[in-house]
């Protein structure tokens, strides 16, 4: 059977919990206080059996001081009972109760006329007209209004009726794709444990399922489930719900919590959101306010950053930024309220558009293009939307989460790219490509005589604009391609040539260098003998090295730096493996003779083939690594 949950509001003294045991039999005011003083100041809780489902009526407190209770109340809730007294017509609390559901997203609201028997005789239809003409122009303008006596029973029926039909039509809200029940009570029971109460949303929950409680992450296996006083296996939303749990003590959970299936959400102190205004005119909301969020079951403060222009004036709606003192577990199209600190009042409604936001960066267009794509539900400008101001692949599914819808498929098949982690808009892809290479012809404009960038630098330029994962995938299709060559540590673009950049004689002077180490194989001459040979001797070295046709290798034990031609250690390397092979091991003066080498150049030549994975060494003695173990040199 389906199911629903109306939150029943109105003013403290109209008679809210009369008229819910009147339609379903049961007393909600459970506590000996509000029996005592006939007040409500917790949240009560009754079903009712129509024609078309079950609806779990909440009856939440009316008076003032107990709004915060009311809020609770209210998440989850599919419709509201609005009663208003007959003999006193709304009141201050009456229009305050019904702009919160509002807030809230309480869309669809049936006005219950209570008290009609204590009307003189005949009037009850003038006493209806000009209630239902005091709701012109406000969210209750068209709701349907049945006049109720609990004294004589007149419009209970009718009454009931009007709720199924409210509380089961329209579209259905935007919600969590998981379980989440926000705990607005909990308790001990004797041979039970801990038990918590709220209103499940999002999922089914089953007798045996480990649950995370809270931001703080704590874990459990619910025991027992009840819904509308009877035990059950499995609950499915959206219903009121008493959960037993195993593994948790009852200090360890406390109403403001939520409940979801283990691992759990992520908790989060920044979130983006549509704010609409309160029409009273003394609301205003300014940029870097502090307000009071009531959200789910909870009360956090937070800071409020206007995202698309100036200060809110009454009734104006905006984007904005919360910025939470404590973290709290959100889900996209959750409904909130806000309300100023001092004096306190109601300040306007949000609608959790982002949860879990990057900070937004005054100024950044990305921010509103992304909000108003969610905003609008449009599935396909918010996929590419987030991917720009995220800087990270997106995955379809989040899409959907957040706008309810999933992105199409023909445009996911035109326009993205799928990398490990998500897909990437095509275009976000071709304006990182020509980014990096741009940045490699700036810097080799800068640089002339160097061959190539360090890596890390490059990628970190391209990763502030376009997310590290692009950075890394766009370099690598540039290396596929042949249009970037990269090194160790190293990049530059394939037909780059610093010597190009070179005088004349500083090319004939590199010439010289180049053909002097590789004539020189392994005894090369000194540093001293390169720079008898003319021209600018550090910077052709460094050219000769960063294009891999040298390399310096240090001897340790004399301080000096030597420079290897890399076909003179191609050869050396051939030379100790068709001597000695794998399996015959030999000793620095062995390799010496090998190679034909002075002791100066053959220990920096074996040092280096043990880094790289050539040789193998244990004390004086070395080996050719086996062909596997290798690397190149």
């Amino acid at each position: 059977m389906m199911t629903a949950t109306t939150i029943v509001i109105g003013h403290v003294d109209h008679g809210k919990t009369s008229l819910v045991r009147a339609l379903t039999g049961v007393e909600t005011d459970r506590l000996a206080e509000e029996k005592a003083r006939g007040l409500s100041i917790a949240l009560g809780f009754a079903p009712l059996e129509t024609n078309h489902g079950i609806i779990d009526l909440i009856d939440a407190p009316g008076h003032a001081d107990f709004l915060k209770t009311m809020v609770s109340g209210a998440t989850g809730a599919t419709s509201a009972l609005l009663v208003v007294s007959a003999v006193d017509g709304p009141s201050t609390q009456t229009w305050e109760h019904l702009e919160i559901a509002a807030h809230l997203g309480v869309a669809r609201i049936v006005i219950a006329v209570s008290q009609i028997d204590r009307l003189p005789a005949g009037s009850d239809h003038k006493a209806i007209a000009r209630i239902k003409d005091a709701f012109v122009d406000s969210p209750a303008e068209h709701a349907p209004i049945v006049a109720t006596s609990i004294l004589t029973g007149a419009g209970l029926d009718a009454l009931a009726s009007t709720l199924g039909t409210e509380a089961f039509s329209g579209a259905e809200a935007l919600g969590p794709s998981d379980p989440v029940l926000a705990i607005d009570r909990v308790f001990t029971v004797d041979g039970t444990g801990t038990v918590l109460t709220g209103t499940l949303l999002g999922g089914a929950l089953a007798i045996g399922d480990a649950v995370c409680l809270g931001q703080r992450r704590r874990t459990a296996i619910i025991r027992g489930i009840q819904a509308r006083g009877s035990e059950q296996q499995e609950v499915a939303p959206i219903q009121r719900v008493a959960v037993a749990l195993r593994g948790i003590s009852r200090g360890e959970v406390r109403r403001g919590d939520t409940l979801t299936l283990a691992p759990g959400l992520d908790a989060t102190d920044c979130l983006d959101a549509t704010v609409q205004l309160s029409n009273n005119p003394n609301t205003k909301l300014c940029h870097m306010d502090r307000v009071a969020l009531h959200i789910g079951t909870t009360r956090v403060t937070a800071q409020v950053l206007r995202l698309d222009g100036g200060n809110l004036n009454p009734g104006q709606e905006g984007l904005v930024q919360l910025r939470l003192e404590a973290p709290q577990i959100v889900f996209p199209g959750q409904r909130g309220l806000i309300r100023a600190h001092s004096p306190a009042a109601t300040l306007g409604g949000i609608e959790v558009l982002l949860p879990a936001s990057p900070r937004a960066r005054g100024g950044d267009p990305s921010v509103v293009i992304s909000l108003a794509a969610i905003r609008d539900r449009d599935p396909d400008r918010t996929m590419k939307a987030l991917a720009s101001r995220l800087k990270a692949p997106i995955q379809p599914e989040r899409v959907t989460e957040l706008v309810g819808r999933a992105p199409s498929n023909l445009v996911l098949m035109r326009d993205y790219v799928r990398l490990e982690d998500g897909l990437v808009h095509g275009g976000t892809l071709r304006d990182a490509r020509e980014s990096l290479l741009q940045l490699l012809v700036e810097y080799h404009e800068r640089h002339p005589h160097e061959l190539a960038c360090r890596t890390g630098i490059l990628l970190d330029a391209l990763a502030r604009a376009f997310g590290l994962a692009v950075a890394h995938h766009t370099l690598r299709v540039l290396v596929e391609d042949g249009l970037v060559a990269r090194t160790t540590g190293r990049i530059a673009l394939a037909l780059f040539d610093p010597a190009d950049a070179l005088s004349v004689k500083d090319r004939a002077a590199l010439s010289r260098i180049e053909t002097a180490l590789a004539e020189g194989g392994t005894n090369p001459p000194g540093y001293k003998a390169l720079v008898a040979l003319g021209g600018p001797t550090d910077r052709l070295l460094g050219i000769l090295i960063a294009s891999g046709r040298l390399r310096a290798l240090r001897n340790r034990s004399l301080g000096q730096v030597l420079f290897f031609h890399a076909d003179a250690l191609s050869d050396a390397r051939r030379k100790l493996d068709t001597t000695f092979g794998t399996d015959r091991e030999f000793r620095t003066a062995e390799a010496r003779d090998c190679l034909g080498a002075t002791r100066r150049g053959t220990v920096p030549i074996l040092e280096y083939f043990d880094r790289v994975g050539v040789t193998e060494r244990r004390g004086d003695i070395r080996w050719i690594a086996a062909p596997l173990k290798r690397s190149a040199s």
